[in-house]
């Protein structure tokens, strides 16, 4: 049913998200990957002033082995941390409990980079609220580093890894 629409209405970036999402719920990875090229441009180009203030938007959910989480594709990586993707994981009765970001920070790069030209240094880190006061900032953990170049399953598989409280490779 959305792809009829998405394809009858190509500029429409409802219908692209929810069908990115739809393709990558489902296991069709070159098919989620056209699409959200094809939402990343429609967001360059953003007739519409309300998608343009967007930065993020639901690509998947995963079931974990307690609760889920949700994956949010940024249009382009989030400041301050070059963050490239961010999962919000739940309790399995649905209540919000941590999330995760798959950052890269230039800082790090200036190490990272003449050793491995052409890839970046990520790390996965975990943010959760104090849960002893809530006035004070939110408390972070780091999961482990990934070397390499974006690669959206290769990097949600990891996340997947971290919150299902899984060692991570090499680390």
């Amino acid at each position: 049913l959305l792809k009829p629409l998405a394809e009858a209405h190509p500029m429409d970036w409802h219908a692209a998200a929810l069908l990115a999402r739809a393709y990558a719920e489902s296991g069709e990875k070159a098919l989620r990957d056209q699409q959200i090229a094809h939402l990343l441009d429609l967001h360059k180009r953003a007739p519409d002033p309300d998608f343009a203030k967007l930065h993020i938007f639901p690509i998947q959910e995963i079931k974990l082995r307690s609760g889920y989480a949700v994956f949010l594709y940024p249009f382009e990586p989030l400041k301050p941390y070059n963050t490239y993707l961010v999962a919000l994981i739940y309790t399995s009765d649905g209540k919000a409990d941590y999330r995760l970001e798959l950052g890269s920070e230039d800082a790090d790069q200036a190490f990272f980079k003449p050793k491995k030209p052409g890839e970046r240094r990520f790390s996965i880190d975990s943010y959760r609220k104090n849960e002893t006061n809530e006035n004070l900032p939110e408390t972070q953990a780091l999961y482990g580093f990934v070397d390499g170049v974006f690669d959206y399953d290769r990097m949600r598989d990891l996340m997947v890894k971290a919150a299902n409280g899984e060692k991570l490779p090499g680390n």
